[in-house]
């Protein structure tokens, strides 16, 4: 009896920077593909392009050769960690995977769930919806890191997240208070909140009786 012969995927691979390269980013992308493709019986041609942006829509050397060669060599399909391996832009990713499936082909996302990605390009009539809805989902969890990622490097560098902190001159309020000024007509002449007076008041109570020997 014949042997199966074993489906072959591209395994793309792609860093931002020649410093991820180095180290080695690209490696922890490998074997994580490399580990998928034990599980399920494949077989992997490797693509990598190293210090190529994500901005870059689909556009790496190596990326456009394994468009040449998915026909050329008979390829199932593409195979990334994340979607984001592959662009940052929704509807190029959208695009790609539009003419993947009219092809016959697969994208396989280890992030994103094989079997989502699977599902969809298979199921022509819902192509589009299943698509979009995933990558808007995509998107948006781009978005958040990307957030993420820079208030880390803010208050990395010591910054605060929030509006300023308003400053006060008690030295101003002082008589009023002891005149037994009401909190809104304090936070009036503070240029604050009521309720914000109020609190900071209550404040400065406890630091005075903190300061008490």
């Amino acid at each position: 009896m014949p042997t199966k012969k074993r489906l072959k995927f591209a395994g793309y691979v792609r860093v931002s920077t020649t410093t991820q390269a180095e180290h080695g980013t690209h490696e922890a992308q490998r074997e994580a593909i490399t580990a998928w493709a034990k599980e399920h019986g494949r077989d992997v041609e490797w693509y990598v392009d190293a210090g190529l942006s994500g901005k870059k829509n689909l556009d790496g050397p190596e990326f456009r050769r394994l468009l040449r060669d998915l026909e050329k060599h008979n390829l199932t399909g593409i195979v990334v960690t994340a979607l984001d391996r592959l662009s940052r832009d929704a509807a190029g990713l959208m695009l790609l995977t539009q003419d993947l499936a009219a092809h016959g082909r697969e994208l396989i996302s280890l992030r994103e769930g094989d079997q989502r990605l699977t599902t969809a390009l298979n199921a022509t009539d819902k192509l589009t919806n299943g698509l979009l809805a995933l990558l808007v989902e995509f998107t948006h969890g781009q978005t958040v890191e990307r957030m993420k990622a820079g208030l880390a490097r803010y208050k990395a560098a010591g910054g605060k997240i929030g509006r300023p902190r308003k400053v006060i001159d008690w030295k101003k309020l002082d008589p009023l208070i002891k005149a037994g000024a009401s909190t809104t007509l304090l936070a009036r002449l503070a240029g604050v909140d009521p309720r914000t007076m109020y609190t900071r008041l209550k404040q400065r109570e406890a630091e005075k009786g903190k300061a008490k020997p």
